[in-house]
């Protein structure tokens, strides 16, 4: 045998030796566990998936408080009132856009809008209020990814073990879904971004879980410090009221 050859072979018997002692402890698993994100989703795949009741269902993953969540196979099959609501998520997801969000941009608008009309001539704050909202809005179709309805999607299409399909959709579970994602996309042994597998259903595309995570996480506090500036205003001018009730 070539000499070469046989250095060779003797490094590679001497890697698989010491990679098999490794997997053989505890300490070894849980570092392959938190180091691979193939492995973590094999082992989730292999420790967890039990199958749905539900033959259309299969097992996608597991969260960190132990609940099992499954899709289904075919997205024709998915009930007609939980396929809305996803199809509803895509849309608010394209233009990055909360129900919450157009509610105040149209409320500020409208409460500037009036205040020029009372004054009956142009009046330069709420003319400039007015023109930085409507870009703010036109902005969110360049953004990426929206955090908030990142996890609205996820917990539509996603359902948990003891959720049952019924007429109406459960929104109370639906909000225990998302902050439970919410609280695992932040952890580690738990990644959601990594064991879901939830990223084919965004209308943009991401070269990995590492860059969707790092997507939605950059967005966020732009996304919160929107939000405040909007709160502040809304307060300023009376209207948090108007919102809250619409």
């Amino acid at each position: 045998m070539n000499p070469l050859r046989k250095w060779a072979d003797k490094r590679v018997a001497a890697a698989l030796t010491a990679e098999r002692q490794r997997l053989s402890t505890a300490e070894g698993i849980k570092e392959l566990y938190e180091t691979s994100d193939v492995a973590r989703v094999a082992m989730h795949n292999l420790l967890f998936s039990k199958q749905h009741v539900n033959p259309e269902m299969e097992f996608s993953f597991m969260d960190s408080n132990g609940h099992r969540y499954f899709r289904y196979t075919d997205d024709l099959n998915m009930p007609m009132v939980r396929k809305g609501v996803v199809n509803e998520f895509m849309t608010k997801l394209t233009i990055c856009l909360t129900d919450k969000e157009l509610g105040e941009y149209l409320t500020i608008m409208k409460a500037c809008h009036q205040e020029l009309l009372t004054a009956g001539k142009l009046v330069s704050k709420p003319f400039a209020i007015i023109g930085y909202y409507l870009t703010e809005m036109e902005e969110r179709k360049n953004m990426r990814i929206h955090p908030e309805l990142c996890f609205d999607l996820c917990a539509t299409v996603f359902v948990r073990e003891d959720e049952k399909e019924t007429d109406k959709y459960d929104w109370r579970i639906h909000e225990e879904k998302v902050e439970q994602f919410k609280r695992d996309s932040a952890s580690g042994l738990h990644d959601f971004f990594f064991i879901s597998g939830w990223q084919e259903y965004i209308p943009y595309a991401f070269s990995s879980p590492t860059d969707l995570r790092n997507s939605v996480n950059s967005m966020k506090p732009i996304v919160e410090a929107q939000a405040k500036m909007r709160g502040s205003l809304l307060e300023q001018l009376g209207l948090l009221s108007n919102v809250s009730a619409s």
